[in-house]
């Protein structure tokens, strides 16, 4: 894989990490009502290839670096909600319970 298609593999995993957050916030808020598994194990498989790949260009590998630390962090984030919603003490499903 040359430099190009390196790059333009981490503009779109960019891009559906973007909308990966959006439908894990619209599943937060009750919008949805299951968790975007899908679109999830998409992202998880595009940044398993690239991540087999050793770009010799340092600004990529760093660009791709910091996309990675952000997709950890996100998931370390959605999982750690999604335990919270599972047990119940959600802040968003905890104030509707006191509004009641």
């Amino acid at each position: 894989m040359d430099a190009n298609e390196f790059e333009s593999s981490v503009k779109d995993i960019e891009t559906r990490l973007d909308r990966l957050k959006a439908l894990y916030e619209q599943w937060f808020q009750g919008l949805e009502r299951l968790e975007p598994m899908i679109p999830r194990k998409e992202v998880d498989r595009r940044i398993a290839q690239l991540r087999r790949e050793h770009p010799r260009n340092t600004a990529l590998r760093f660009r791709f670096q910091q996309l990675l630390q952000r997709y950890t962090t996100l998931t370390t984030y959605w999982l750690r909600v999604a335990r919270q919603i599972e047990e119940g003490t959600y802040r968003r499903d905890v104030m509707r319970l006191s509004n009641a």
